[in-house]
């Protein structure tokens, strides 16, 4: 098979799964003071599948590099639970996977820490394509989403409203408010702080997630400029021992973000991964949470979309 078709399939394999991959964590509540419960699983499951990485045939390597760009993404595991609480699932998605964007697509053309400096064939369509996804995502940010916070409140009112409705709703309600009562003082403060606030401190959390998340890869990308001949996945173990010492679906997802990047270079398979998931997550937050309502909200969102359909056009112009 084609090495470019081979790309962008990864690149589809781990946008649907990095978009998925939090969906499980947005259903539960408070998420408050659960980033290291949270990063524990997650590092777990990541983990597993990095031991099962051991028996393929290519024989993967350790590389010790690889624990520093597992370490990183460890950091920002730990900041997911609270940027979810603040600013859902959609919205967060957006912060994180556009300060990555920015940071991956910057490190791949201008060659930074150490990279090599990637040529594209068209820097008409690279540009264009990264400037269009650029401003797809301040447009996103128009979009005013409901939170779960929002939706409890409405679901109160409603409970108020209609005694029935709070019997049926009695055990689970009362186990809510019991994991409340074990709040540190700090998490009940910091439930106390106006909305602004939350949406301010949601959005700082998400650009360093999507910091961190965004220079990763040049442990590895650094280490296949040394080896080219080496397999696509050789430097899984490391990259995941270090993610374990500082959950499946995300995994996954990293597995074909290595092989993507591998074959189409941080200036184009980096910015289709990160423009992925934030499609995907979208759509979790529209027809699964109900995130995102109104026709107001509903018409940012398409134009979005369709910025974003044309800016991977361009992406993958640029390379072919």
């Amino acid at each position: 098979m084609n090495n470019l078709i081979i790309g962008y399939l990864a690149s589809c394999i781990a946008a649907l799964f990095f978009g998925s991959n939090f969906v499980p964590i947005n259903k539960i509540q408070p998420k408050l003071g659960d980033g290291m419960f949270f990063q524990s699983f997650m590092s777990s499951g990541i983990y597993f599948i990095g031991i099962l990485s051991l028996f393929l045939p290519e024989k993967p390597m350790f590389v010790q590099s690889g624990l520093i760009g597992g370490a990183l993404v460890a950091i920002a595991l730990l900041l997911v639970p609270i940027t979810l609480e603040f600013l859902g699932l959609g919205l967060g998605a957006l912060f994180w996977n556009g300060s990555d964007l920015i940071t991956g697509y910057m490190v791949g053309r201008f060659g930074l820490f150490g990279t090599e400096k990637e040529e594209v064939k068209s820097e008409f369509y690279s540009i264009s394509g990264f400037v269009l996804a650029f401003f797809a995502l301040i447009l996103f940010y128009f979009i005013k989403p409901i939170t779960q916070e929002d939706q409890k409140s409405e679901e109160r009112i409603r409970l108020l409203q209609d005694p029935k409705i709070i019997e049926e709703k009695k055990e689970k309600q009362f186990d809510e408010y019991l994991q409340e009562q074990n709040n540190t003082k700090l998490i009940k403060k910091i439930r106390l702080m106006k909305k602004k606030t939350k949406h301010l401190i949601g959005v700082i959390l998400a650009i360093i997630v999507g910091i961190f998340t965004g220079v990763n890869l040049i442990p590895m990308m650094i280490w296949s400029g040394d080896h080219p001949n080496a397999g696509h996945f050789d430097f899984v173990f490391s990259h995941f021992t270090g993610i374990f010492l500082s959950g499946v679906l995300w995994a996954i997802a990293c597995i074909s973000w290595f092989v993507s990047t591998r074959i189409l270079g941080f200036a184009v398979g980096y910015p289709i991964v990160c423009i992925g998931p934030i499609l995907i997550t979208s759509l979790w937050s529209i027809f699964y949470f109900r995130e995102i309502k109104g026709k107001k909200n509903f018409l940012i969102f398409f134009s979005s979309f369709g910025l974003f359909i044309i800016a991977v056009t361009f992406l993958v112009l640029s390379k072919t």
